[in-house]
């Protein structure tokens, strides 16, 4: 029991004891395993029948062996612990009972909305809307879940702080994480990731404890069982708990008595290169690098099919690689053939697949990381990882709708995957879904503090959601890890904008062009900050160059919300100068003619022309998009895809349908239909619309049907200040 429970049932507390385990439990949070080892020894020397002592020295013990006495120490003491069983079936010490299963917090199936909708247009993929998928509901549930958990391993923990890293589950000398197919769930993925964010304050316990269901242990790949020889089972052991060199020992007294057995050679060549890789100042002529790799022939010479020695050897040439080479020189040929070799032989070898994905991470080859990874699910491949590398492949290309889906699956099926946490939530910002994005964004960084992705990610999230002062610090934190990294200078420049700083807005937009590419969002946020300075000709230009890079892209879908931004803009503009009014005008008419524009622009677009023709329009889109719940008509000027540059804008044909001035939505979330239901709900933001209504004063001299922009002389007008709320990417 806790200490604090003792003083409830009148058992005296010794004061020192209660800071030594506040001590401990303060070091075991900030990393420092040797000084939280040392403390709670100390405390269980004293009183070994508090369980708390046993579970959290479980946390900070390095071997798997101690982590189980640990915890069946704790499981004799509270035979009730749920938390504690769950511990013990994770590492694979008791197997999982039904009756455990079962009794686990769940959420109520009739709080489960309904999450899919149709993606219009022939071929098109299943869209599913996200914002009812990711609802505040499962959420809630969760939060109740980790609570009871929390309590009932912990009991109210004090004044917790950040944990650099998660307590292992296991050691193993691969990268991947084979775990049962997630099909075998009674709920569907988007449910089940619900069911696992962390509450930041929560953070300094190890995730694993949180996690509703029990995640199956991690077996050690090209494991063969060999119950006759004693050494082997010593030398898996010794792999598995990291101490390397023994294992190299145990592994040679088992190929002195059988050197036929090609997982003997494989496993300690293993040993070999996990000794150099955990040494980053080794030579990479060591005999030990040279021995694993000839342990990985020998193993392929013994059996060609045996797919774990190809990966083995693949992995040991990336390692030479890598400290050779500077990762901007890398190349795909740097790939070494190994890893196909590997599939070829078993084409559900997931390290293989995976080995790959990490690879074109690392030179930026988007598409064929989602091509490897997509091969590998097409053939069954069902592990966590595998989705979770699909997904960040996917986020890379744009297609945020897919992304989202492999997010959710992956992390769901492994809710102790933080890299899980991360593509969720940069899937849920990519697609505007501010609010749901938090949750999983918090519980990353709270892991990892120090990844500027992460923080730059929330950041973005809660500018969208409205915290200005919580974007700001997140923001902050990003660029203070690292200060090139445009992305956080982009959504900082969109927080400027906000506050009305439109030129510290600018300036952070250039910061974010000097250390990026340059993207469609990024110049149509340069030209929304010179719209907000009344720097009409830039703006007119930036407008260009965004739509110039918005025609390639691809999806049609994207390219025509893309380009609705971008027309808006360009209206808005031009509504500000007398002799483009008209120009303005033909602009809107170009959004209704799109196909698939932004629902929010779309509406904007009636009213304006409604206000500088008197006419209602007479072209509109052949499709109406189901549009959300419920928005403001509003100028939404984001996005986040990453296409390159030239244009040839034709509009698409218009169509006969007639809009009201008011345009009301009547989509019924969750119900699939004939028309496209947008994934994006537009963002309250700054409502660009003109103080006055301009009437034209003459024709254009000039001005281009397409994207170009007129050549009229303009005007600046004076600085205006724009209503709340600003849209970011």
């Amino acid at each position: 029991m806790l200490d604090f429970d003792r003083v409830r049932s009148g058992q005296s507390v010794d004061p020192s004891t209660e800071t030594m385990l506040m001590e401990a439990i303060a070091a075991a949070r900030a990393g420092d395993r040797v000084r939280a080892r040392s403390l709670l020894t100390r405390l269980l020397r004293a009183d070994s029948s508090v369980v708390d002592y046993w579970i959290w020295l479980s946390s900070v013990v390095e071997s798997r062996r101690e982590k189980v006495y640990c915890l069946e120490s704790a499981l004799k003491l509270d035979p009730t612990n749920r938390g504690v069983l769950r511990g013990l079936v994770v590492l694979g010490a008791r197997a999982p009972q039904e009756g455990e299963l079962a009794a686990a917090p769940r959420i109520s199936r009739r709080q489960i909305p309904t999450a899919s909708s149709v993606r219009s247009s022939a071929g098109r993929r299943l869209r599913i809307n996200w914002r009812w998928a990711v609802t505040g509901v499962g959420l809630v549930g969760s939060m109740v879940a980790v609570g009871w958990l929390a309590f009932s391993i912990f009991a109210r923990p004090r004044a917790l702080s950040q944990a650099p890293t998660l307590a292992p589950v296991s050691l193993t000398p691969s990268s991947a994480s084979p775990v049962p197919s997630p099909t075998a769930s009674p709920l569907p993925a988007s449910i089940r990731a619900l069911r696992t964010p962390i509450p930041p304050e929560l953070a300094g316990t190890p995730l694993v404890f949180f996690v509703p269901q029990t995640p199956t242990p991690t077996p050690l790949w090209g494991y063969i069982p060999h119950p006759q020889y004693e050494a082997y089972g010593a030398g898996v052991a010794a792999l598995q708990r990291g101490d390397l060199e023994d294992a190299v020992g145990f592994f040679d007294q088992v190929l002195a008595l059988a050197g036929d057995l090609p997982d003997a050679h494989y496993l300690r060549a293993e040993a070999l290169r996990m000794r150099v890789a955990a040494d980053p100042n080794s030579s990479l002529t060591s005999p030990l690098l040279g021995d694993a790799l000839a342990g990985y022939d020998r193993a392929i010479l013994l059996d060609p099919a045996f797919a774990p020695a190809y990966v083995g050897r693949g992995r040991a040439i990336l390692l030479r690689t890598f400290r050779t080479k500077p990762i901007e020189d890398l190349k795909s040929e740097d790939l070494p053939q190994d890893f196909a070799r590997a599939i070829e032989a078993d084409p559900l070898f997931a390290p293989a697949y995976v080995e790959q994905a990490d690879f074109y991470r690392q030179v930026a080859l988007w598409k064929t990381m989602e091509e490897a990874l997509q091969v590998g699910v097409d053939l069954g491949l069902r592990e966590p990882i595998i989705y979770i590398r699909l997904s960040e492949a996917q986020i890379n290309r744009g297609k945020y709708d897919l992304a989202l889906q492999n997010a959710i699956e992956g992390s769901a099926a492994d809710p102790t995957s933080l890299d899980g946490y991360l593509m969720l939530g940069r899937s849920l910002v990519r697609l505007e879904l501010w609010q749901e994005a938090l949750a999983p964004l918090l519980t990353y960084v709270a892991y990892s503090g120090d990844d500027h992705r992460g923080w730059s990610d929330l950041g973005r999230a809660q500018l969208g959601a409205g915290q200005t002062e919580a974007a700001g610090e997140s923001l902050g934190r990003a660029l203070e890890i690292n200060p090139r990294y445009s992305p956080a200078y982009l959504a900082r420049g969109w927080l400027m904008l906000e506050l009305g700083d439109f030129e510290a807005g600018l300036q952070s937009f250039g910061e974010a062009r000097r250390y990026g590419s340059e993207t469609f969002e990024l110049f149509l946020a340069i030209g929304t900050g010179y719209y907000d300075l009344g720097r009409n000709q830039q703006a007119l230009e930036a407008a260009r160059q965004a739509l110039t890079l918005a025609n390639l892209e691809e999806d049609r879908e994207l390219h025509d919300l893309m380009f609705s931004r971008g027309y808006a803009l360009r209206a808005l503009v031009s509504e500000e100068v007398p002799d483009l009014v008209d120009y303005a005008v033909q602009n809107w008419q170009w959004v209704l003619e799109l196909q698939f524009p932004d629902p929010a622009i779309r509406d904007m677009a009636v009213q304006h022309l409604l206000e500088l023709t008197g006419e209602l329009p007479t072209r509109a889109p052949s499709l109406t998009p189901a549009a959300s719940p419920t928005y403001t008509p509003t100028v939404t000027l984001a996005l986040t895809s990453t296409p390159s540059p030239s244009l040839s804008p034709s509009p698409l044909a218009p169509a006969s349908l007639t809009p009201s001035p008011t345009v009301t939505p009547t989509a019924t979330p969750g119900i699939a239909t004939a028309t496209r239901t947008p994934t994006r709900t537009p963002t309250p933001t700054r409502t660009l619309t003109p103080t006055r209504t301009p009437t034209p004063s003459r024709t254009p001299t000039a001005g281009s049907p397409g994207p170009g922009t007129p050549t009229a002389t303009i005007t600046p007008t004076a600085t205006r200040t724009p209503t709340p709320s600003s849209p970011i990417s």
